[in-house]
């Protein structure tokens, strides 16, 4: 299953990413500049390797990341299966990676937005862009809906997920990250005092590494953190969105 995690801040920070342990895994991350989005992925990064250098000595900088790693699953897999994924809508990039859905669960598409790959993931991404897409007729770029019925959207979309199976997705349009799981995400406020950091993520597999002085509104979010002080668990089934640096609780979707 891939690990999901998110970081996110009130202004943009320098990430370094360092790969820990031998075993060689697929990595994506995603994240915003501006008003674009960048979408990097390696299906074979190991420790020493010249992409896992690039990612340690040029940091990627941004208010909203999300990476994606595993594995096994993707390391067979052909690029365009590979997350997080991309798409417009509004005159926005959004970003999202997910995990856990099964590959059974099959939602009809209309023609609005079309997978490029097989992933299961994708397929979900389209058909919550058609929803959000149907539930805002009227929006544009001008006329974005408000960010309380868009939470409203999201967190009912993800509701209607947990049939799915183990179910963890992650959302950013730059503005914010939205996230849910069946099994509970869990979230770490950094504040300027910790800086520099160095936090090991997704099963200690990979580590973030961050000297920026940053202000106190920056927080990482993971679906597999390693244990360690100042992580706060959030419960099962529970939707949340970071914004503007702050965490956000969504009516829980029991």
């Amino acid at each position: 299953m891939s690990c999901l995690s998110g970081i996110h801040s009130l202004h943009s920070v320098s990430i370094r990413l360092s790969l820990e342990g031998a075993d060689p895994i697929a990595c994506g991350i995603g994240y915003f500049s501006g008003a674009g989005a960048q979408i990097f992925i390696e299906q074979n990064l190991y420790p020493g390797s010249p992409v896992a250098r690039l990612l340690h000595d040029c940091p990627v900088k941004s208010g909203n990341i999300l990476i994606c790693s595993d594995e096994q699953t993707h390391l067979s897999g052909a690029i365009q299966n590979q997350q997080p994924f991309n798409r417009q809508l509004w005159g926005y990039n959004w970003i999202f990676s997910s995990s856990g859905i099964a590959d059974s669960f099959c939602p009809e598409l209309s023609l609005h937005f079309l997978p490029i790959g097989e992933s299961v993931s994708e397929r979900v991404f389209c058909y919550l862009l058609e929803v959000l897409k149907s539930s805002f007729p009227l929006a544009h770029k001008a006329n974005p809906p408000r960010l309380c019925d868009l939470k409203a959207v999201l967190t009912q979309f993800a509701g209607k997920l947990k049939s799915a199976g183990p179910v963890t997705l992650f959302l950013s349009n730059g503005k914010f990250i939205f996230a849910y799981s069946v099994a509970g995400l869990a979230y770490k406020t950094i504040t300027s005092h910790q800086l520099p950091f160095s936090k090991k993520i997704h099963d200690g597999k990979l580590d973030l590494h961050c000297a920026d002085n940053v202000s106190e509104k920056m927080v990482l979010i993971s679906s597999s953190p390693v244990a360690d002080a100042g992580w706060q668990c959030l419960p099962d089934e529970q939707s949340v969105l970071f914004v503007d640096g702050e965490c956000i609780l969504c009516q829980e979707t029991r």
